[in-house]
């Protein structure tokens, strides 16, 4: 049996783990102002670009 964590909508900041945007209803924003909510880390779409191909340079040379 699988467990489901529910975490209601808007409880987490969801930030770029390398440029550091904070993802929005419009969008990827730089951070604007500090906040009291837990934050979540992954790419945005830009980073999430430039990782893929580091890998895949990392893993053709090997």
């Amino acid at each position: 049996m699988k467990s489901v964590i529910k975490c209601p909508k808007n409880e987490f900041i969801i930030e770029c783990c390398k440029c550091h945007k904070v993802r929005t209803k419009d969008g990827w924003e730089h951070k604007v102002k500090d906040h009291k909510k837990p934050v979540s880390h992954t790419y945005c779409d830009s980073c999430f670009q430039v990782a893929c191909g580091q890998i895949e340079r990392i893993v053709s040379n090997n």
